[in-house]
């Protein structure tokens, strides 16, 4: 039979029992340090161990999307793309944009392209977290009418 454990919280308060070693222990925040938890072998309150302090490990970028990849705008107009990180509880959710030619075409954080002139031209948007995931938009802008 495996050895199991109840875990306590910094506050004293049980937050899982029956934990079979090696411990693990789900619902905690993600790149955060964790002081003052304590162990009770098989439910043995008498004998709480305080857990040395642990940090858990941060949510690291799988991904960015700009959606959609391919955009018509005309100079002096706007238009959205939709822009995420994966997965959606990444710890560092944060991305730059650039482009390749502002003169041509500049984005906003929130995903908004503004048409300056006529030409065509990529607009990079990287996780700061980890600059090789990346998401490119082809932004084509034609000449106002």
């Amino acid at each position: 039979m495996a050895n199991t454990f109840d875990l306590y919280d910094d506050k004293g308060n049980k937050v899982e029992s029956g934990v079979a070693s090696p411990l693990t222990h789900t619902g905690l925040a993600a790149n955060t340090t964790y002081s003052n938890w304590k162990i009770a072998y098989a439910g043995d309150t008498t004998n709480l161990v305080k857990v040395p302090d642990f940090k858990t490990l941060k949510v690291a970028v799988t991904g960015v999307s700009a959606t959609p990849a391919t955009v018509s705008v005309v100079a002096g107009q706007t238009a959205k793309v939709d822009i995420s990180v994966q997965p959606a509880n990444a710890t560092i959710n944060e991305y730059s944009i650039t482009s390749a030619d502002e003169s041509i075409a500049k984005m906003d954080q929130d995903g908004t392209i503004h048409g300056i002139a006529a030409g065509t031209v990529n607009i990079t948007v990287a996780s700061v977290d980890d600059s090789s995931k990346v998401a490119v938009v082809a932004v084509t802008v034609t000449a106002a009418a």
